[in-house]
């Protein structure tokens, strides 16, 4: 049908848009349609159908070529199966995959290193754990006599419980000290005798004690190295707090004890601790005795460590009945 325009005329090819041009007088030719220049030539469908075009001296502009069709560029190899187009937007082109590849791998890595935090988390929570709540110590059932080397005493420990002696080698060099003793330990419990001699008390008061020395010497040993071997205790707990209990005689002499608790070691982790430390001076030796244990097995070890105290005694004499 004739198509017309607003004047009434008809418009030609049926109602095809007259011809267009650009501001230097050139012909804007569409797509499919010769190019200008009566050459015959076409413009190709990707450069929308326009022609080549002039500036206003009259020289051709450069073609501008149409922007590729996402695709493989041009020699390139094609796409792997399952691969985005090279030049997709969004994606990386290659064979290792886009960004959504990249992102779940390090959504995995992350992951893995998460589970190892966790992990770690737990295994510090255990061995916290394990120090601050040890496995309970169980009673002992029976006890097994320890005496000195040189007979300087005698005392019972915990039967399985382990046993270090410390002792001079003979020859050795320090051969002629009478520092002596036992450790029987069993987990966080354990029983410590450190034994020497009782002139070493006397030359102690003498060198260092001058105004004590009188009460030392002729007045309770016990006493005075039960008060001056405190700090042995004392200063490697945290908050220790003692009470001193009643004199007693030991099987090997004059005895001073008291009960004490801290908090747990001044360096380090700990549970809360429970004890005894005693000291008994016999006729040619004293001996220290620290019992202790965490507070949880305070109530189960007493009596085990009551044994042990009250069965200290001279190396040479009959061991005490259990």
């Amino acid at each position: 049908m004739t198509q017309y325009d607003l004047a009434g005329n008809p418009l030609p090819n049926g109602g095809a848009s007259q011809p267009q041009y650009d501001l230097a007088g050139n012909p804007i030719a569409p797509q499919g349609a010769p190019m200008g220049g009566g050459g015959g030539a076409y413009a190709p469908p990707g450069m929308g159908g326009q022609a080549i075009q002039y500036d206003l001296a009259g020289n051709p502009l450069p073609v501008q070529q149409a922007p590729p069709s996402y695709g493989n560029p041009a020699g390139g190899p094609p796409p792997m199966p399952g691969q985005q187009p090279y030049g997709a937007p969004g994606q990386r082109s290659g064979p290792y995959g886009g960004p959504q590849q990249a992102a779940k791998q390090s959504d995995k890595r992350g992951l893995g290193v998460g589970i190892g935090i966790v992990l770690a988390v737990l295994v510090a929570g255990g061995v916290f754990l394990k120090i601050m709540m040890p496995s309970p110590v169980p009673a002992p059932t029976s006890f097994t006599p320890f005496v000195a080397p040189n007979k300087d005493f005698q005392v019972q420990g915990p039967t399985g419980w382990d046993t270090v002696t410390a002792y001079d080698v003979p020859g050795d060099s320090s051969s002629d000290s009478t520092v002596g003793g036992v450790k029987f330990k069993s987990g966080p419990a354990f029983i410590d005798v450190t034994t020497d001699s009782v002139a070493q008390i006397r030359n102690d008061i003498l060198l260092n004690g001058a105004g004590a020395a009188p009460d030392a010497l002729f007045g309770s040993q016990a006493a005075y190295e039960q008060k001056r071997s405190k700090s042995r205790v004392s200063s490697i707990l945290k908050n220790y707090q003692e009470k001193p209990m009643p004199a007693f005689a030991s099987p090997m002499g004059e005895s001073a004890i008291a009960e004490y608790t801290a908090d747990g070691p001044k360096i380090g982790i700990g549970p809360k601790v429970h004890g005894y430390r005693m000291t008994t001076v016999g006729p040619k030796i004293f001996a220290i005795i620290n019992c202790q244990c965490p507070e949880a097995d305070w109530q189960t070890l007493k009596p085990a460590f009551v044994t042990s105290i009250n069965s200290i005694a001279d190396g040479n004499a009959a061991p005490p009945a259990p």
